[in-house]
C-alpha cells in the first residue's frame, strides 16, 4: 500500500511538473546557434536537437500532444462551461481549459486505480470486487471542478465587496471631467485584487476593438457576479437614453450597498436557526450528562 501511495504521488508531482513547464522550444536557439559557431561543439543539426534539455525536446511537446488530443476531443457545451469556471476561479496557477481537462482525466485515473489496486486488496477485497473500486475515479474526476469553484466562490466574495468602493471611486472620477473608459483606466490602476485584474481584462479587450458594451458584458459574464451584472445593464440603458453616467454610477452604489445591507441583515436573523443544531447535537447531551449522571448513579446503588 505504501509503494502505491509513493507511486501516485510521484505521478501527481510528474503531471504538476509537466503542466507547468512553459513554451520554451524557440527561447535560446540563437544563443545556442552562436556558441556552436564559437566553439564548434556540434556538427549536425542532430547532435545541435540532442543539445536541448530534456523538457524542451520530449516533456513539452509531449504535454502539447496530450493538450491537441484532448482539446479535439473535448465537446464545445463543456468546453464553454470549464472556461467559464477558469475565468470566474481567476485562472489560478495559470490553469487552462486544456490542462483542466488533463488534471482530471489524471485525477479520476488516479483515484480509481487507487481504490481498486491498493485500498481494496489492502481489505483483502478479492479482484473481481476489487474492480468496482474504478468508481472512485468519479470522485477523483470532480476533484478539480470542486478545486476551481471553491476558488471561485472566494474571488467572488473579494468582488462582491469591492464593488461598492469601485462605483463610489468611479462616480468621483466621472464627477471630476473624466469619460467612462479613462475612469475605469484610472480604476485598474488605483484598485488592487481581483477588481484591478478584471477591469484591466475588459480595457484590454476594448483596446483591442470590441464595444465598451460588449466588454462590460463580458465582464459580468466571467466574475458571475450579480450587483455588477444589474450594473452593466445600467450602463447600457444609461448610454442608449444618453443620461448622465455619474448619476446613474451614484444611484448604482447606493442600490448595491441597499442590498448588500438587507442580505447581512438577513444572515444574521437566519443565525439563530443555524446556532439551534449544533446546540441540539453537541451542547445539551453534554448538558443532561451532567445533570442526569449523578441521579442515574444514585438509582442504581439504591437499586442494589
Amino acid at each position: 500500500m505504501l509503494m502505491g501511495v509513493m507511486a501516485g504521488v510521484g505521478a501527481l508531482m510528474v503531471l504538476a511538473f509537466i503542466l507547468s513547464l512553459g513554451d520554451r522550444r524557440g527561447g535560446g536557439y540563437v544563443e545556442r546557434m552562436a556558441e556552436v559557431a564559437d566553439h564548434r561543439m556540434v556538427t549536425s543539426l542532430k547532435e545541435l536537437e540532442m543539445s536541448r534539455p530534456l523538457t524542451e525536446r520530449v516533456l513539452i511537446p509531449l504535454r502539447d500532444s496530450i493538450a491537441a488530443v484532448v482539446a479535439r476531443r473535448t465537446p464545445a457545451s463543456q468546453e464553454r462551461r470549464m472556461r467559464l469556471l477558469v475565468a470566474a476561479a481567476g485562472r489560478p496557477m495559470g490553469v487552462s481549459v486544456t490542462s483542466l481537462m488533463i488534471g482530471k482525466i489524471v485525477a479520476a485515473t488516479l483515484a480509481g486505480g487507487f481504490a481498486a489496486f491498493v485500498l481494496l486488496p489492502f481489505f483483502k477485497v478479492p479482484f473481481p470486487l476489487s474492480v468496482l473500486g474504478l468508481a472512485v475515479g468519479f470522485l477523483g474526476w470532480m476533484v478539480p471542478d470542486q478545486w476551481l469553484k471553491q476558488q471561485g466562490a472566494a474571488r467572488r466574495d473579494q468582488l462582491e465587496r469591492a464593488i461598492p468602493d469601485t462605483l463610489d471611486l468611479l462616480t468621483i472620477c466621472l464627477d471630476a471631467g473624466l469619460a467612462f473608459d479613462a475612469a475605469l483606466n484610472e480604476l485598474s490602476h488605483k484598485l488592487t485584487g481581483p477588481m484591478a485584474q478584471e477591469l484591466t481584462a475588459t480595457l484590454a479587450e476594448i483596446r483591442l476593438g470590441r464595444t465598451r458594451t460588449e466588454a462590460l458584458q463580458e465582464m459580468a459574464e466571467r466574475i458571475q457576479v450579480e450587483d455588477w451584472s444589474d450594473f452593466t445593464q445600467a450602463v447600457i440603458t444609461s448610454r442608449k437614453f444618453g443620461s448622465p453616467m455619474s448619476d446613474m454610477v451614484s444611484v448604482q452604489s447606493a442600490e448595491i450597498r441597499g442590498r448588500r445591507r438587507l442580505r447581512a441583515e438577513e444572515k444574521a436573523a437566519q443565525a439563530s436557526l443555524k446556532m439551534m443544531f449544533p446546540m441540539i447535537g453537541c451542547i445539551f447531551p453534554t448538558i443532561f450528562i451532567v445533570l442526569m449522571g449523578p441521579v442515574a448513579l444514585l438509582l442504581m446503588h439504591s437499586s442494589k
